[in-house]
This record gives C-alpha cells, structure tokens and sequence, in this order.
C-alpha cells in the first residue's frame, strides 16, 4: 500500500498494529489524515473464508433508527443496501413502501438471501435494475480492499442529485478508549490472532475526505462515542476483560472531545452532473 485510500496522501508509516488471519496483515499510518491502513489487503479468498454466515449473527447498528428517522422526509423511490448483511434492515425499508435492492459480496449470503426476501438481491460486481435514489451504506466502507475503484462503482449505482447514507467507526481517532488499546497491544507484544475485519481505521478527518474527494455534497456529519466494542452495561459485560473494556470505554466518554468519538453518521449528495 503507496497511499491512503481515505485521503490518497502518499506518505505512510509503520504503525502499532497487526494482526494475523492465514498470514501477517499489518498497519501504517496516513501522515496527513492520521488513518490505519491495512498492508497487505486481504485478497478475494480470503475475505471468503472471514466472511462467514456466523459472522453477520452479531450484525447491530445503532444508527438504523436514523437512517428510518431522514427516509421519511423523502419521497418514497428506489433504496439500495450496500453490504446488506443478514438484509433484516433492508427488508424493514422495504416494508415502509421503497423498492428495495440488497447487495452483499458471499455468493452464500446472496443465495440464503434471496431464498428469504421479497426484493432484489444481487452480488457485488453485479448490476442491479436500476440506479437508486438512495445508497445505504452501513458499517461498510472500514471493510473494502480496493477502496478507489469500489468506491467509484457504489456512486455509480447511485442516481445524479441521489442520496448517500453511511455511518460506520472511526477506530483511528485519538480518544482515551485508543490509546489504551494502543498502550496494551504493545505492551502484549506480536500480532493480534484475528482476521483483519477492519482494514482502515479511520480517523474523522480521513472520512470526511473520502467523501469529499469522490464528489460528494455533504448535508450532514455527526461523531459520537459509542459502546461497542464493550457491552451496553456492566452487568452484561462477562468476564474481567469484559468489564474492564466496559469501564475504559465510559471514561474515555466522559473525557472525549466531539470530533474524535468513535462512530460517524453521514448524509451526502451526489451532483446532478456525476
């Protein structure tokens, strides 16, 4: 990796993590937005065997509520769920009365989820129908590999003057709930022994380049501190290790400036003339 597929600044540096899955992944650091990129990017065989049924069993957004909450002031059209997961979201926008599109990357999932819903589901590198009015885009973007050309081919599905919606985590943001994990994977030492998920942790200034680099107009962009990774409460958080995530977390809540939160919830318009 020669440049930051956030914010494409070409100069990059060795970070604190790395992780292993089949091989050793590793992270550098975006010297102008501050983002953790992923070097080597997973390639296509192995994000098949990351990506397993059992891996969307935990699939949970908080922002779902908002993404309802902005799609009825629309006009009612065509919604496309990009990375649609186990398509439980997609399927309650379908019941609001949009046209409904699912698109998820398992040949698997894309079976089981067409055998299940009503609507249109295809594969990633497939064409829907048609272009959509809205471009949903949940906990999605942290996962691409080819960031530069999956982008432009997400916009292209999207209709001129169309809406897109993402929101995802800002893992790269310096917060206290960061450093810490910072602080105790090198104090661990090695690679973490898990498959690499998330292969840019962006920073707030690295997602919204991203956008803005693509073209986009932004309407709207909001950062909040959010739970995950650690449970909702003490009392559902099992286990020392669990409770001590839980405990980190809420300080780093308490201590966190607005900008460097953990979660973002984006609203942007493509150009008429894109």
């Amino acid at each position: 990796m020669n440049f930051c597929p956030l914010c494409s600044y070409t100069e990059l540096q060795k970070s604190w993590l790395s992780t292993h899955f089949l091989r050793l992944f590793e992270f550098y650091k975006c010297r102008n937005c501050h983002s953790l990129i992923c070097s080597p990017m997973p390639d296509e065989e192995t994000l098949l065997k990351m990506y397993s049924g059992e891996y969307f069993e935990g699939e949970n957004s908080n922002m779902f509520g908002s993404v309802h909450d902005y799609l009825n002031t629309l006009e009612k059209g065509v919604f496309l769920d990009y990375g649609c997961g186990s398509g439980r979201f997609a399927n309650s926008v379908h019941e609001l009365g949009w046209k409904t599109i699912g698109i998820e990357f398992s040949p698997d999932a894309v079976e089981n989820l067409r055998k299940t819903f009503p609507f249109e589901i295809v594969q990633v590198g497939e064409k829907p129908s048609v272009q959509a009015d809205v471009v949903h885009l949940a906990d999605v973007l942290e996962h691409l590999t080819d960031l530069e050309s999956q982008m432009a081919e997400i916009l292209s599905l999207l209709k001129p003057g169309g809406i897109m919606i993402a929101h995802g985590p800002l893992e790269g943001n310096p917060n206290l709930f960061q450093k810490m994990m910072e602080y105790l994977r090198r104090l661990r030492g090695g690679a973490a022994n898990i498959p690499p998920y998330h292969v840019m942790l962006a920073t707030t200034k690295g997602q919204r380049l991203l956008f803005e680099r693509f073209g986009l107009e932004e309407l709207e962009f909001q950062v909040e501190q959010i739970n995950f990774p650690a449970m909702d409460t003490f009392a559902d958080s099992k286990g020392a290790r669990n409770k001590a995530l839980y405990l980190i977390r809420k300080a780093s809540q308490l201590v966190t400036a607005e900008d460097n939160g953990n979660h973002y919830f984006y609203i942007g318009k493509k150009p008429q003339n894109q």
